[in-house]
Parts: C-alpha cells; sequence; structure tokens
C-alpha cells in the first residue's frame, strides 16, 4: 500500500442518478461516460464495486456513505466522517450549504438550504422509486439488467419496478 495509513470514504449514489448524470456528460462531449445506458450503468456497477473491495480488504479503514444521506440527514452524515477521520465537528463547516444548490441538468433548485439548519430530519425525499422521466421502458430494463442487483443489494428497501 502507498499510503498505509490512508482512510477511504466511499460515497455511493443512487445508479440511476449516476447514469442521467454520465448522459449529460456524454452530451458534453466526454465519451469515457459511456455511450449508452448499459455502458453507463457498467461503469457504475464497476467503480461501486471497486469501492466495495476496498472494505473487504480494509475495513478498519473504509467508510461507506450513501449520497442520499447528505440530504436526509446531514448534521449527522458529516458528524460520522468527521469521526472516521478523528476530527471534532463543528457544525460551521455546513455554512457553505447555506446558499441554494442547482442539478446541474436541470438548473433547477434542487435542495432548500434551510433544511440543513432548521429540520435535520425532514429533507426533501432524495431516493425513491422514481425513474428519469425521459427514460423508456427498454433505458430502465437495460439499467435492471446491468445494475439491478448491485441497487438492491445497495439499497434493500427501494422498489425497483
Amino acid at each position: 500500500i502507498i499510503y498505509p495509513d490512508a482512510l477511504f470514504i466511499h460515497i455511493i449514489r443512487d445508479g440511476r442518478k449516476v447514469v442521467r448524470s454520465l448522459s449529460a456528460s456524454y452530451t458534453k462531449g466526454f465519451g469515457w461516460a459511456g455511450k449508452d445506458i448499459k455502458e453507463r450503468t457498467q461503469l457504475w456497477v464497476n467503480l461501486v464495486n471497486h469501492g466495495l473491495n476496498i472494505k473487504n480488504f480494509l475495513p478498519d479503514r473504509y467508510l461507506e456513505i450513501k449520497y442520499e444521506d447528505f440530504y436526509k440527514y446531514p448534521i449527522q452524515t458529516f458528524e460520522n466522517i468527521f469521526d472516521f477521520i478523528n476530527l471534532k465537528f463543528d457544525k460551521k463547516v455546513l455554512k457553505p450549504l447555506a446558499v441554494p444548490h442547482a442539478d446541474p441538468i436541470t438548473k433547477n433548485i434542487v435542495i432548500n438550504p434551510r433544511y440543513f439548519f432548521v429540520n435535520n430530519n425532514k429533507a426533501p425525499r432524495y431516493l425513491d422509486a422514481n425513474w428519469p422521466k425521459e427514460w423508456t421502458k427498454e433505458n430502465k430494463k437495460d439499467f435492471l439488467e446491468k445494475g439491478g442487483q448491485l441497487m438492491k443489494k445497495l439499497y434493500p428497501d427501494l422498489v425497483l419496478e
């Protein structure tokens, strides 16, 4: 190991959202993002599995965070990260989140920063069973064929239809 004291924080995001984002990247000229849903889903699966392999080899130096938890439980999520890296947590680190954030694809504000400070556990539902609106039945089938098993492993309570 090059960095024997390294810690690994693996942030995992709903594969459908990743694949949707990769589609936008591909249309902007990033060929590595995959030319279709199958390639993009396989890229997501490969990258997530690579991170999960680190968990198998270095479990005491690995922390898994669901991307959606930054929205659902921001304070608790950051506390967990700071605890893992052995630093004292201070809510001041959340100050940059006081600025509304936009979805890079739709340019819409996707989260109201009040949620981070007023009601930690009532942020908008971010992980849900909704598919990207622009996806066809074939796109959904392709995603589930390549990534369905990993989605079920990562999000066992999520029902994908």
